[in-house]
């Protein structure tokens, strides 16, 4: 059992299947037990796997993409600081990429905005991850 639990965690898994067709629970093997039959270094590493997917599929949360900062920023958080910063005529930061307002959405999917890391300071665009200046010129596009 042990060797089959690291081996699901070697892969990635996030939950780790029973192997036992024949077993009664037909389920997950809970953390608790996969804590007792893995080595620590496997469980962190399971737990790592577990957060990262929690992040990836969470629509308002995303990870701060600046090299060694490894904080989990709120999407949207950052419009509340949008009165600190300069922003464009909508009030909202320009994304490098995209070169559109980015503002937060009423919808259940959010839009790309902009994110603000309160770890690292670094303020990013949702959607490319890469930085986003609230004070830069946009000529020709009506920002500023």
């Amino acid at each position: 059992m042990t060797a089959y639990i690291e081996f699901e965690i070697s892969e990635g898994a996030y939950e780790v299947s029973c192997p036992d067709a024949m077993c009664p629970a037909q389920g997950i093997i809970t953390i608790a037990e996969i804590t007792a039959l893995a080595s620590s270094s496997l469980v962190e590493k399971h737990h790592r796997y577990r957060l990262n997917r929690e992040v990836e599929l969470d629509r308002f949360r995303t990870w701060c993409p600046k090299a060694g900062c490894e904080t989990i920023c709120l999407v949207g958080a950052a419009e509340q600081q949008a009165g600190q910063a300069g922003t464009n005529q909508t009030g909202s930061a320009v994304c490098p990429d995209r070169i559109v307002p980015l503002s937060p959405s009423s919808s259940s999917m959010p839009s790309p905005c902009a994110v603000h890391c309160p770890t690292c300071r670094e303020d990013f665009c949702s959607g490319c991850k890469k930085a986003v200046s609230f004070d830069f010129e946009f000529a020709g596009y009506g920002f500023l």
